[in-house]
Parts: C-alpha cells; sequence; structure tokens
C-alpha cells in the first residue's frame, strides 16, 4: 500500500528500516488520498499557467516597446532627410539606426518568451 510521507510529500512504500526512501528521514505516513493528491496537481497547474501568462504578457510589452523603438527611429531618420532636403537644412541627413537596432533587438527579445 502507497503512504505519502509528510516529511517530503512523495508517495512511496515505506523502506524495511522505517525511512522514507525519497527522504530518508523517518517515515510518518498518511494514507494516500486520491482527492487531495488531484487539488495539490489542480493548484500546481494554475501556478505554473500563471507564471507562463505574467512571461506572456513581459514578452508582449517587450515587443510593444521594440515597435514603438523602430517606429521612432524610422521617424526622426524621416525627419532629418526632409530638413536636410530643404534650402535652409544644410543637406545633413541624420540615421537614427541606433533606436531601428535596438527596437529590433527588444522584439526578437519579446517574441522569444
Amino acid at each position: 500500500m502507497d503512504d505519502v510521507c509528510s516529511e517530503c510529500g512523495t508517495r512511496v512504500i515505506p523502506m524495511a528500516d522505517g525511512r522514507c526512501p525519497s527522504c530518508m528521514r523517518p517515515f510518518v505516513g498518511k494514507e494516500f488520498d486520491p482527492i487531495a493528491e488531484r487539488v495539490a496537481l489542480e493548484k500546481r497547474r494554475r501556478q505554473a499557467e500563471s507564471a507562463s501568462t505574467a512571461k506572456r504578457a513581459a514578452g508582449n510589452k517587450q515587443v510593444r516597446w521594440g515597435v514603438l523603438l523602430i517606429v521612432v527611429g524610422l521617424g526622426a531618420t524621416a525627419f532629418s532627410y526632409m530638413a536636410a532636403d530643404t534650402p535652409a537644412g544644410g543637406g545633413k541627413v541624420i540615421v537614427f539606426y541606433g533606436a531601428v537596432l535596438v527596437g529590433i533587438l527588444q522584439v526578437f527579445r519579446g517574441l522569444s518568451r
């Protein structure tokens, strides 16, 4: 008959010397309760789902910030190009490639989560 070790919570058959084979502590067990086991499994599953949801939300946030950086970098570059194209602009174009590259990196990091 399987019992549950009160020390480590593992479902085991006690060793002959009265110790739990999992944690090697003196076995003080209780009868296996399938309902309690199902409740514990459901609780662990919900915790894993909530951690997964939080990770996904953080990834989505990184993607949004990355897209924002790309748009700002491209917009600033376009504005710089238009300003340089005017007669009073002086002809110098500033390319904001740093913002675009960091934005691309953020998008990939967010998608990998």
